[in-house]
């Protein structure tokens, strides 16, 4: 049972960031070589974040794994799991930037779009399925953020759209939280303290790669 919601989680993942790379490819405005650049810079983080998963299950449940391997990389990984993991993938992306090996611009432009989208259908999908509330009430927000995100992609300034639709999504899981206990993301559970620090990380690295928050340059429109 356990294997098959595993495999049920990871289809839905699948075509969901499949989705997302269409709208993002459809969105962005760049020439199709840079989209693609940033689509592998992307795909090459998420890979790195599902193995950061597995090796820190792996750890912690070391003589689990040792007794029965498939019965720890089956098992649903918790949020501390998720949460190392995505500390873990921030610092190669942080490292990648430093040494002049990423584009951090486009990639958190890629990100943002690719991760409202492919959590967009991913919500849809889990509703479908499993006819949960907090999934379409998620779903719901999502889109209101890439609504507002889409209607203003390459209309303003590209730094302050990014910062408001990360603000955003963080303030939907605390509110979330507050009205179901609990707020999911990719079915990771997702604590409101995590969230602001996720969400302020986030923005942080906005603010290095464009500049100042607020600065107006009519350069960076669309960018």
């Amino acid at each position: 049972m356990v294997i098959t919601e595993t495999l049920i989680s990871a289809v839905i993942l699948a075509v969901s960031a499949a989705f997302g790379s269409v709208i993002y490819m459809l969105m962005n405005d760049s020439v199709k070589s840079e989209k693609k650049k940033t689509l592998e810079a992307l795909m090459s983080q998420f890979i790195n974040l599902i193995i950061f998963i597995y090796i820190i299950k792996i750890i912690l449940n070391l003589h689990i794994f040792l007794a029965d391997p498939l019965a720890v990389l089956a098992y649903p990984s918790d949020s501390t799991v998720f949460y190392s993991a995505i500390v873990l993938t921030a610092f190669v992306i942080i490292y990648k930037n430093s040494k002049g090996k990423l584009d951090l611009k486009g990639f958190l432009d890629g990100m943002i779009t690719l991760f409202l989208t492919s959590s967009m259908m991913y919500e849809f999908i889990y509703f479908l399925i499993y006819s949960d509330t907090s999934a379409f009430v998620y779903f719901l927000a999502l889109a209101f953020i890439f609504l507002v995100f889409y209607v203003l992609y390459n209309r303003i300034i590209k730094k302050n759209l990014m910062i408001t639709a990360v603000a955003l999504w963080g303030v939907v899981i605390i509110i979330l939280s507050a009205v179901y206990s609990t707020a999911t993301v990719f079915d990771y559970t997702m604590r409101p303290w995590f969230a602001v620090l996720l969400a302020a990380g986030v923005i942080l690295l906005i603010l290095s790669a464009y500049g100042k928050f607020g600065e107006y340059d009519k350069k960076e429109v669309g960018r």
